[in-house]
């Protein structure tokens, strides 16, 4: 069964005032330990731990592991941008789609029926070449893009990342507007 993560299913979660402050405190730092969280929230490690597995359960937080593409040998990252034809929607290219992105190094994509927006990585520049025209011709012959993606390129030698993944400020404001 192929697994697709989507956005659906979200439902309203009520939570105490220490349980905002908790989910706060470890979507701000998500590097940091459970006693390290504690510490600058000022509640104990036992309730940070209690309470980061209870927001795992809910499916509020997920864990993810980002490996460092630089030491495994990858020079190019790639974002590429797709517009598709109004009668492209998702649902009718997705059998379609799949086989083929499958092949393709893909770290992270998200579609939906007008566009779709991926994060590609290479260990040369040709390699991102050689992908880039065969996902343009791919989208082409199906007929699902009127004109060709859009890419960003950067080599992974001269990117540095500020900070990965910022929620907090977004969680802040949902969570405790009274802070915000």
């Amino acid at each position: 069964e192929e697994r697709r993560d989507t956005f659906e299913g979200a439902r309203a979660v009520e939570l105490s005032r220490i349980e905002k402050k908790v989910y706060r405190g470890l979507i701000a730092n998500p590097d940091m330990h459970d006693s390290s969280v504690a510490k600058q929230i000022d509640v104990t490690r036992q309730t940070v731990t209690k309470m980061r597995r209870h927001f795992e359960s809910l499916g509020l937080l997920k864990l993810v592991r980002i490996p460092n593409l630089a030491t495994m040998g990858y020079q190019v990252l790639v974002v590429l941008h797709q517009r598709y034809r109004s009668n492209q929607v998702l649902e009718s290219r997705l059998a379609v789609e799949a086989p083929f992105y499958d092949k393709q190094p893909v770290i992270f994509r998200v579609s939906a029926d007008s566009e779709a927006v991926e994060v590609l990585a290479y260990h040369q520049f040709q390699d991102y070449v050689d992908s880039v025209n065969a996902i343009a011709k791919f989208s082409r012959e199906q007929r699902f893009i009127e004109r060709e993606p859009d890419a960003f390129v950067f080599s992974l030698k001269d990117l540095f990342a500020i900070k990965n993944h910022v929620y907090d400020r977004a969680v802040e404001r949902v969570l405790l507007p009274e802070l915000a």
